[in-house]
C-alpha cells in the first residue's frame, strides 16, 4: 500500500512539535520554580522630616502713660517639633526697628513711635533678639519631645517716651524656628 504524504501536514505536524515540545519545558520550567519556593527582598525607606509648627498670640500692653512706671507684659509662644529635634527660636527686631531697636509704630498720624522690647526673663535682663552691641542674639532653644513647647515671651515698654501721641500702636516680630 502506497501513502500520499501532503507537503503541508507535514509542516503542520512538525509545527505541532515544536510547540508542544516548548510548551512542556516551559510548564516544567515554571513548575520547578514554584515548588523551590523562590524568596526576594522589598526594601521600604522613608525620610522623617524636622518640621516646627509655631503658634502665638498677642503680646498686649496696658494702656500706655509716659509718665507712669515702665509698662510691662507677657504672652507664650507654642512650638511644636518633630520629636528629637534641637531647636532655636530667633525673633526679629520687628518690622519698624531702628537701629536694633524695636518700635511700635502708631498714634493720632500713625507716624510715632514708642520704643519698646521683648526679653526671655522676667527680669528684663536678657533680650530675645540681638543685642545693639552686634553681640550673637539670645534665643530659646530645647530638645523636642514632640509635644508642645511653650516659652513665655516677656515685653517691655519704657517710661518717658514723651513724644508719644494718643492712638493706637502696633508691631509684627518675625519668629524663626532654627534646627
Amino acid at each position: 500500500m502506497k501513502s500520499k504524504f501532503n507537503k503541508s501536514n507535514i509542516k503542520l505536524a512538525i509545527a505541532t512539535a515544536i510547540l508542544v515540545g516548548s510548551t512542556g519545558i516551559s510548564t516544567a520550567s515554571y513548575a520547578e520554580n514554584v515548588a523551590s519556593g523562590g524568596t526576594g527582598t522589598l526594601n521600604v525607606t522613608t525620610l522623617v522630616a524636622v518640621a516646627c509648627t509655631l503658634g502665638t498670640s498677642t503680646l498686649a500692653f496696658n494702656d500706655y502713660n509716659s509718665a507712669v512706671d515702665t509698662n510691662t507684659s507677657s504672652t507664650t509662644l507654642t512650638a511644636t517639633c518633630t520629636n528629637g529635634a534641637n531647636v532655636s527660636l530667633k525673633l526679629s527686631d520687628g518690622s519698624n526697628a531702628i537701629n536694633g531697636a524695636r518700635h511700635m509704630i502708631g498714634g493720632g498720624n500713625g507716624l510715632q513711635l514708642l520704643t519698646y522690647d521683648v526679653y526671655l526673663d522676667s527680669g528684663y535682663s536678657n533680650r530675645w533678639g540681638a543685642t545693639a552691641t552686634g553681640e550673637a542674639p539670645d534665643v530659646h532653644s530645647f530638645t523636642s519631645d514632640g509635644s508642645p513647647n511653650t516659652p513665655t515671651v516677656y515685653g517691655k515698654i519704657v517710661t518717658n517716651q514723651t513724644n508719644a501721641t494718643g492712638g493706637s500702636y502696633s508691631d509684627a516680630i518675625t519668629i524663626t524656628a532654627v534646627y
